[in-house]
């Protein structure tokens, strides 16, 4: 799967152009965020995250959770295709490759435009991993969306924040039907957690070492441990996602919260 991706991301960074340019297809940046450009991409468990942004001013309606109607985001979606020419991606999850629209206008360009994501406009990599994102963004294609974002903020004010908002969290993800949400959030909180009390990082080869060394002991924490493990063991088809009861991941969520907020957000 690492050659693969390595095939793909050369492939796209060469054809490109040839295929948005000269012609105005509404696109103005294609990025790669993530494990695959941070470095801690793991053989048939990590996916490819892409990021592709609108032009300025784009009008109408935006399909925030589909947007393989559009042009610009068609054309790049069916060179992939062409690419990988059939070939599976496998990794943690069916679909290996995460195509993320975004608008130009979602882009945080001061500190005041940074908060907790409770929607599309202001995903996680916009806040609480906007310190990765600056560091590790790779620009395909296009504009460097960095160019135009601020520093990253006080990670423990985020953090505190983060927390506060779980119990909101869980409430749309039960209103909206999509609970199988519930664990990934939770390996977000886990992220968090481990950056508050121990080093500013999300490189999952390193995650169950920091979390196990540096957050401080509570009733559950093994129960961490182990969806640390599970998600770094996960490949698909072999050894698709296997989740425990919901109550489970609430009741540790709710344990590692007090955690973090007896710290008061500072290790």
């Amino acid at each position: 799967m690492k050659k693969l991706a390595d095939e793909l991301v050369e492939r796209l960074k060469k054809e490109l152009p040839n295929v948005l340019e000269p012609d105005d297809m509404g696109i103005w940046s294609v990025c790669i965020c993530g494990s695959y450009p941070r470095g801690d991409f793991i053989e048939g468990n990590s996916d490819l995250d892409f990021n592709i942004y609108f032009k300025p001013g784009r009008k109408g309606s935006f399909p925030t959770h589909d947007a393989s109607t559009e042009p610009g985001f068609k054309t790049i979606q069916e060179l992939s295709n062409s690419i990988l020419n059939g070939r599976p991606f496998y990794s943690h999850s069916p679909n290996g490759i995460d195509w993320i629209p975004l608008l130009w206008e979602w882009i945080p360009q001061k500190s005041e435009d940074i908060h907790i994501p409770e929607g599309p406009t202001n995903f996680r990599y916009f806040n609480l991993f906007l310190f990765d994102y600056l560091e590790n963004l790779m620009v395909l294609w296009g504009n460097d969306p960095r160019e135009i974002m601020p520093p990253p903020p006080d990670f423990h004010s985020l953090a505190i924040e983060w927390f506060e908002k779980t119990p909101k969290r869980y409430e749309i993800m039960k209103k909206e039907g999509v609970e199988w949400r519930i664990p990934f959030s939770v390996f977000v909180s886990i992220q968090v957690a481990q950056i508050v009390f121990g080093e500013r990082t999300i490189d999952k080869r390193n995650l169950l070492e920091l979390y196990k060394r540096n957050i401080p002991e509570f009733p559950m924490k093994d129960f961490g441990c182990r969806m640390i493990t599970d998600k770094l063991n996960q490949r698909y088809p072999d050894a698709p996602c296997a989740f425990a009861p919901t109550t489970d991941y609430e009741t540790f969520e709710k344990e590692l919260c007090e955690v973090v907020m007896k710290s008061g957000g500072s290790g």
